[in-house]
């Protein structure tokens, strides 16, 4: 999907694993809180819905895994 407008929801989905086995927690968020809000933001798969759209803005949706020990993160730039 290239395009989002206000109001729009958005499935978004992660998969990662420790290699030693241990749990991972997940966080989602956007680069600003006008950009819209998640449910389920602690979860490996989520719901964004876009609050606000400005077609010279791109929006920018991050993602953190983390065990106990390090945490990832990957951010996603929608234009």
């Amino acid at each position: 999907r290239t395009t989002v407008a206000r109001g729009d929801v958005i499935d978004v989905s992660a998969a990662a694993h420790d290699p030693a086995g241990k749990p991972l927690t997940f966080t989602w968020s956007t680069a600003s809180p006008d950009q819209g809000t998640f449910e389920h933001p602690d979860a490996a798969s989520a719901t964004f819905r876009c609050r606000a759209a400005n077609e010279n803005l791109p929006l920018t949706l991050r993602l953190a895994a983390a065990d106990c020990v390090q945490q990832i993160s990957q951010t996603v730039v929608c234009r």
